[in-house]
């Protein structure tokens, strides 16, 4: 059942300079699960992996009707099926 529809775009270049300012800022959007994919990425990929990320958990939120606030970046992880279509996993709050 669709609940909503959220899009959300991201600079990469904005997401480039978040790392740069303040390196918890991976952990603070990624969970557990995503960091460890996030690590075996080399530098390049990283920020790319990183800001596509951080724009799916914003547009899920948005398609909750919450954003990001009620609903954390941890709440939501991102992972990626064999055919590379996008998936998503709420946290135990959504339940």
């Amino acid at each position: 059942m669709i609940e909503g529809i959220g899009i959300d775009i991201i600079e990469l270049d904005r997401i480039n300079q978040s790392i740069k300012r303040n390196p918890r800022f991976v952990q603070r959007i990624l969970t557990e699960n995503e960091y460890q994919r996030y690590e075996m990425l080399n530098e390049g990929r990283r920020v790319e992996f990183l800001a596509g990320r951080f724009a799916a958990k914003e547009a899920c939120a948005k398609a909750l009707g919450t954003g990001i606030g009620k609903t954390g970046f941890q709440d939501i992880e991102i992972s990626s099926a064999e055919t590379g279509l996008l998936k998503h996993r709420f946290g135990e709050w959504s339940t």
